[in-house]
């Protein structure tokens, strides 16, 4: 496995450099680069706020290999950033805001209905990240190891303050006011 192509060397470098917050929206987030970026981001002080669909892809995410599910990646980050807090009590560490995506009529993405056999069908597709409301990505990149390693994706990266700005109120402010905060209780 190699993440060696210009749009995860792109990805890698803006977690790198931000210096404030990193807002996104995925159906998925199992990449290891990735979450690492994220966790490196968190550890220099930067929020990271994120819009994950619930169980998604989640049978198809524990096949060994393919990155684990988003609940399970998500307990992991929380894990790491309290052992980081707990080793440098004094260092200001970023705040880790995780929710759920809620669509537009308030079903829960993935959720169990009625049946415990069958999932709702709700969930996001949407590929949006802003880093310091300086620079916005859009496109067809999920954070998992599918689009990270092997597919070939496309994005558009836009620097300009203004457009991420009213892009990050219009698209992932709306979403993530709407999303179901994360319970770290929650199986």
């Amino acid at each position: 496995r190699k993440g060696d192509n210009p749009q995860d060397k792109g990805l890698l470098s803006l977690f790198k450099n931000a210096k404030h917050n990193i807002n996104f929206v995925t159906p998925n987030l199992n990449a290891r680069p990735i979450i690492d970026g994220l966790l490196n981001a968190i550890k220099r002080g930067v929020d990271i706020n994120i819009v994950l669909s619930k169980n998604y892809q989640d049978s198809i995410g524990v096949i060994p290999g393919v990155g684990g599910t988003n609940l399970k990646n998500v307990k992991k980050i929380l894990k790491k950033i309290k052992k980081f807090r707990k080793k440098n009590p004094r260092k200001k560490v970023g705040r880790f805001n995780i929710r759920w995506f809620v669509d537009r009529k308030g079903r829960l993405s993935r959720e169990y209905g009625t049946d415990k056999d069958k999932l709702s069908k709700w969930t996001s597709h949407t590929k949006y990240m802003s880093i310091d409301n300086q620079v916005t990505i859009v496109g067809s990149t999920n954070m998992d190891n599918q689009s990270y390693y092997y597919s070939r994706e496309l994005n558009i990266a836009i620097d300009h303050y203004e457009i991420t700005r009213k892009w990050c109120n219009l698209v992932f402010r709306t979403d993530f006011l709407r999303a179901k905060p994360f319970d770290p209780n929650e199986k």
